[in-house]
């Protein structure tokens, strides 16, 4: 008796088993069929728009990556997902790509591409709707998504950052603004006067323990006591007095303090009627490199805002870039 073969299952994944590259009209038609007139034309915009900004479009067989590598490092890619044709921003191997749980424990939290691959993972989910999810492969490899379920494939749709495509893109321009300072060797502080970025994270961390000391020592004179709480919460001292309780964000540059960068969770708990907030800016750290580390000296207490609340005119998103009034 002839053996029965057996029936194939549908297979759901095929579209991920293409063997060629998927083109421009194909997206667009697929992305039509998934989500209308509005995800055709995003399509279009983002495909019109990546030249502009910097970004390198590389087709694969479900769709556009959209990568960044600067011109005198072509060896490191940067990448800021894919416009899926089901209709969702794919992040196959991450946001920024993986890298070895090693080197990461190694960099820390404080080196700056990897804060700008976090600060662009925040915004990007914060956009969708979503949350920032790590996890790590059984080679060692640890990588970060943005993902509205569980699952590492639980990418967000496309037509959410549709709605807020200019914001989606601000956030990359900012990613790549700190990639190309850190790769070109920019550090101190900026011409105009902003909070800017250092390359050393020991000298960043140096600078951000200089000003908490300052701050420390101002308010333990008028009375205070103080509690550090910077790592645990979104503002960095708890300061009381009697029934009295006053949080603090300390800002710490070798600038004249007239910008500083803000999370949207600083912003957040500064906007919290609930409780006063002081900003605490000190500006003019002097750094000398010594073989034993940073040599901080000088600094300058420019600006305390007490019950300071960002008004939104004074704010640029993706991360916050704030005008300190005088």
């Amino acid at each position: 008796m002839a053996k029965l073969k057996k029936r194939r299952k549908p297979d759901s994944t095929a579209l991920y088993k293409r063997r060629r590259p998927m083109n421009r009209p194909e997206l667009v038609e697929r992305l039509r069929q998934v989500g209308g007139d509005e995800l055709a034309s995003f399509a279009e915009w983002v495909l019109d728009n990546t030249p502009k900004h910097h970004l390198k479009v590389v087709w694969g067989d479900t769709g556009p990556m959209l990568k960044y590598a600067h011109e005198g490092y072509p060896d490191r890619i940067f990448k800021f997902g894919q416009l899926e044709a089901t209709g969702v921003l794919g992040q196959r191997k991450g946001i920024f790509g993986s890298r070895k749980a090693s080197a990461a424990k190694h960099d820390g939290p404080t080196d700056e591409l990897s804060r700008a691959g976090h600060n662009y993972l925040q915004t990007l989910a914060s956009l969708t709707g979503a949350k920032v999810k790590v996890s790590t492969s059984p080679r060692g490899h640890i990588a970060a998504r943005v993902v509205v379920g569980d699952r590492a494939r639980d990418w967000p749709p496309l037509i959410r950052l549709a709605r807020k495509k200019k914001q989606w893109f601000a956030a990359i321009d900012e990613a790549i603004r700190v990639i190309r300072k850190v790769l070109e060797g920019s550090s101190g502080g900026r011409p105009d006067g902003g909070q800017g970025t250092v390359l050393d994270s020991k000298t960043r961390m140096a600078i951000e323990n200089y000003a908490m000391n300052m701050a420390i020592e101002h308010y333990t004179r008028a009375g205070y006591q103080v509690s550090n709480t910077s790592k645990e919460s979104p503002y960095d001292l708890e300061c009381t007095l009697g029934k009295e309780t006053v949080r603090v964000e300390v800002k710490g540059t070798q600038s004249e303090g007239t910008m500083v960068m803000l999370t949207m969770a600083e912003v957040d708990n500064a906007r919290n009627p609930d409780i006063r907030t002081d900003l605490f800016v000190v500006g003019r750290i002097h750094v000398d490199k010594t073989p034993k580390g940073p040599k901080l000296t000088g600094g300058k207490l420019l600006r305390h805002i007490k019950r300071w609340v960002p008004d939104d005119d004074a704010l640029t998103p993706i991360e916050f870039r704030y005008e300190v009034p005088g």
